[in-house]
C-alpha cells in the first residue's frame, strides 16, 4: 500500500512539474523535457530506492505472449486512425514536428525521436506508475494509471481524449500481463507511425 501511494503521489508531482511548474523547461527541445520528467527522474527515484528495475517493466518478461493481442489491437485501430486522419484537426497537427512531412530521411529521424518519447511515456505510466501500484491489484492499478494518462492528452485534438482512455486501458492490461512495458511501447509507436503516415497523406492531398 505504501509503495502504491508513493508511486501515485510522486508520479502526480512529476506530471505537475512537467506541465505546470516548469512548462518552459527545455522549451526548445520538448522531447528532452519529456524524457527528463517521464524517464530520467522516475528512474533516478527507483535507483535511489534501490529497487529492482525489472519490477517496473524494464524487462522482456512475457511480452512475446502479448504480441498477438498487440497485433490485433493495431489492426482494429488502423481504420479508425485512417478516418481520423482525413480531418484537418488531425492532419494539421500530426506529425507534431512539421519538418517530418518533407522527405523520407526527415520522417525516419522524426519517428526515431518519437520512439524515445514513447519509451519514456510507457515507462512512466505503465512501468513506474502501473507496476508501482501492483499492490492494489491489476484492475485498480490499470484504472488509476489511466486517469493521468488520459488527462495529459487535453489540448490535443478532442477525439484523442476517448481514444487515449481506451488505449491506456489496453496498454495497461497488456503490460500487466507481460510484466513488461515492451508491448505498449511497440503498439504505441506503431500507432504513431501509421497515424503520421495517414496524416501526411491527407495533408498533402488537401494542399
Amino acid at each position: 500500500m505504501k509503495r502504491a501511494a508513493l508511486a501515485f503521489i510522486s508520479a502526480s508531482l512529476l506530471l505537475l512539474a512537467r506541465y505546470y511548474f516548469f512548462p518552459y523547461f527545455l522549451s526548445q527541445i520538448p522531447l528532452a523535457r519529456d524524457f527528463t520528467f517521464l524517464f530520467a527522474l522516475p528512474l533516478l527515484i527507483l535507483l535511489l530506492l534501490r529497487v529492482r528495475l525489472s519490477d517496473f517493466g524494464l524487462q522482456f518478461g512475457e511480452a512475446k505472449k502479448q504480441m498477438p493481442f498487440v497485433t490485433l489491437a493495431l489492426l482494429i485501430a488502423t481504420p479508425f486512425m485512417f478516418v481520423a486522419a482525413t480531418l484537418p484537426v488531425f492532419n494539421n497537427y500530426y506529425p507534431i514536428f512539421g519538418w517530418a512531412r518533407f522527405g523520407v530521411a526527415n520522417f525516419v529521424a522524426y519517428e526515431s525521436l518519437i520512439l524515445l518519447f514513447m519509451f519514456a511515456t510507457e515507462f512512466f505510466f505503465r512501468g513506474y506508475l502501473l507496476m508501482g501500484m501492483k499492490g492494489l491489484g491489476g484492475p485498480a492499478a490499470i484504472l488509476l494509471q489511466n486517469i493521468p494518462y488520459t488527462l495529459v492528452h487535453l489540448g490535443k485534438p478532442p477525439l484523442e481524449i476517448p481514444a487515449s482512455f481506451f488505449a491506456g486501458l489496453f496498454f495497461g492490461w497488456a503490460d500487466w500481463r507481460a510484466k513488461s512495458i515492451l508491448p505498449s511501447v511497440i503498439l504505441h509507436w506503431c500507432i504513431n507511425i501509421l497515424m503520421d503516415v495517414f496524416c501526411i497523406y491527407f495533408y498533402f492531398r488537401a494542399s
